[in-house]
């Protein structure tokens, strides 16, 4: 009986010590980035897109960087980027919803 709750001892004490272990190495998940201020921009869009880690931000596989291709898209007439919203985004889901035809 005594080396049942020895055992018993040792098992709860191990986990306890294993638990402590695993949620001391897990970090605090960090808040989202702040949005830039000031005027929205395709600088401040692009610059948001990398501070999220979205694809947007990165060159075409062409290699037209993100800001190239947000003046493109802004002063085609045809579709908007959302330079506001994409600056805004709290994701880079959020920044997809972004843009659409121009109005």
């Amino acid at each position: 009986m005594r080396l049942h709750r020895a055992a018993h001892a040792f098992i709860v004490m191990m986990l306890t010590v294993v638990l402590c272990a695993v949620l001391a190495g897990c970090p605090a998940p960090l808040p989202p980035p702040v949005p830039p201020t000031g005027t929205p921009t395709c600088e401040t869009a692009c610059a948001r897109l990398e501070q999220l880690g979205c694809n947007a931000a990165k060159a075409t596989p062409a290699g037209t960087p993100c800001i190239t291709v947000c003046v493109n898209v802004e002063t085609s007439g045809v579709v908007i980027y959302g330079v506001e919203c994409v600056t805004a985004a709290e994701s880079c889901a959020a920044a997809d919803r972004c843009g659409g035809p121009a109005r």
